[in-house]
């Protein structure tokens, strides 16, 4: 079980793509970097996973459960839980 996942993620930011298809997960006792030029969508995916980018399609799980619809408070209360 991944303890962040983002799967398929397709979101924009002032009407413009800046995800579209995303997938990415954290496993525990996993570092992740995450790399590209910019404009590459780095900031947008973290903001996609943190709930602060609202997913248009596409989901996003904490600990195995779907927070796609949750609030970011909501998300950091469960991330809160988490092994």
């Amino acid at each position: 079980m991944s303890l962040a996942e983002l799967r398929q993620a397709h979101a924009t930011l002032a009407g413009r793509p800046v995800l579209a298809g995303a997938d990415a997960s954290v496993e525990p006792g996993e570092l992740v970097a995450v790399v590209g030029r910019n404009g590459a969508g780095k900031t947008s995916l973290l903001k996609a996973m943190l709930g602060l980018l609202p997913l248009r399609s596409g989901n996003a799980r904490l600990g195995g459960e779907e927070v796609s619809g949750l609030s970011q408070e909501d998300r950091l209360e469960r991330a809160a839980y988490l092994p």
